[in-house]
């Protein structure tokens, strides 16, 4: 998806570029995709170089798909793209305000929604509200930025719990019968061989064991 670097140069220009290497794409910005009953919504977050026209546009588009992902049998459950994070303890970057007015409460209300991932923050930080997933992904290669730590900290649950400086990295995911199952591959200063940083699974939405019944008292 779009991020600010795409944008680069001006909104012409960093589309110009965008659409000759995915022209497949052209003219979306905003897209899904659906992979074995996996539906990948790919969002722009970018409102300086979208214009409140076309953010409107995106928002309900947005809905709209989520509505008919709720509804279609065929798809058990969605994964969100966007470049901007909705929570980090980065100490460069805040929370994306745009992201958490209009895209956050969507993305919650939907049923099977799954997980949010952005990019944006050079870190990797993990976070789980109910039963949705938020996972910031940016360690590919560029300078990384350490995070916030102790009272400075925006959120105090970041489920991974690496150092401030956290590892150059990238994400792999694998659909199975029970969700999708994540993989953190990292790579320390100096090493020459990556290590497993984190991994968890995600359970397709309505698949996670019911709770048991609560145990009647006797009289």
């Amino acid at each position: 998806g779009l991020g600010n670097h795409e944008y680069y140069g001006g909104a012409e220009a960093g589309l110009r570029h965008y659409f000759a290497r995915f022209p497949e794409l052209k003219p979306k910005r905003w897209y899904r995709r659906d992979v074995r009953g996996l539906a990948v919504i790919m969002l722009d977050s970018n409102p300086k170089y979208v214009g409140q026209r076309m953010w409107r546009q995106q928002v309900a588009w947005f809905a709209d798909e989520l509505q008919k992902i709720d509804a279609d049998p065929k798809i058990r459950g969605a994964v969100v793209f966007l470049h901007h994070p909705v929570y980090t303890n980065s100490s460069k970057h805040r929370d994306h305000k745009p992201s958490n007015r209009d895209f956050r409460p969507l993305f919650e209300r939907s049923r099977k929604a799954m997980v949010m991932i952005s990019g944006h923050v050079h870190t990797y930080e993990r976070f789980a509200r109910g039963r949705k997933m938020y996972l910031n992904s940016g360690g590919g290669g560029a300078p990384r930025r350490p995070l916030l730590t102790g009272d400075a900290r925006r959120h105090k649950d970041d489920l991974y719990r690496g150092p401030k400086l956290r590892p150059f990295h990238y994400v792999w995911v694998e659909l199975t019968d029970r969700g999708l199952r994540w993989t953190a591959h990292g790579l320390q200063r100096g090493d020459k061989k990556l290590h497993v940083m984190d991994r968890f699974e995600t359970p397709w939405p309505g698949s996670a064991p019911a709770a048991p019944p609560p145990k009647r008292k006797a009289r």
